[in-house]
């Protein structure tokens, strides 16, 4: 635990830094926080509920565990292009090949509470949905034909969902816990 975290709004990591452990920074309210490029690796939980709107992923960042990175107030990803495993495109992250939804955050790049990303259309190349992927601003989703797997709880924050369109030939491994809200 870190004493009086609440009151912590940024960290600066000095390069050589490899690996940002489990829980480091878990409900740090950081508004800032850089990602050295010597970072490999970054544990699960490690910066979750942030309050940071941009997260640049370096180059050698190829391992991210699971709602690391979350926060309510990312408005976009940036990920170096020679990053191996990780993409953004219109500051949503995903993996490489832009086949696997990673997170959408809840704001529009460069903007904040004026711009709401209410509505998201994911492109056709995506083929997989992470767990948490959507914000708790997200009102209208489409997912394409090619989406063949949603992980659970891929939409657990999404309590302002009015529309779902789904435009798939085959059915869609849902259960209970894909929509836990």
């Amino acid at each position: 635990d870190l004493c009086g975290y609440q009151f912590l709004n940024s960290v600066t990591f000095e390069e050589g830094v490899e690996k940002i452990g489990t829980s480091a920074f878990e409900r740090v309210p950081l508004k800032k926080f850089n990602i050295p490029s010597t970072v490999k690796e970054i544990g699960v939980n490690a910066f979750y509920n942030h309050q940071a709107s941009t997260i640049t992923i370096p180059a050698g960042l190829t391992r991210v565990g699971s709602d690391a990175l979350s926060g309510n107030m990312i408005s976009e990803y940036i990920v170096d292009e020679d990053n191996p495993k990780y993409s953004a495109y219109q500051g949503i992250l995903y993996d490489k090949a832009r086949r696997t939804l990673i997170h959408c955050p809840n704001y529009r790049p460069g903007f904040r509470e004026d711009k709401v990303r209410t509505s998201v259309g994911v492109p056709s190349s995506v083929t997989a949905i992470r767990t948490h992927s959507f914000g708790d601003n997200l009102e209208k989703l489409t997912l394409p034909p090619s989406v063949r797997s949603i992980d659970d709880e891929a939409f657990v924050n999404t309590n302002r969902l009015k529309e779902l369109y789904l435009y798939t030939m085959q059915p869609l491994p849902i259960n209970g816990t894909t929509f836990h809200m």
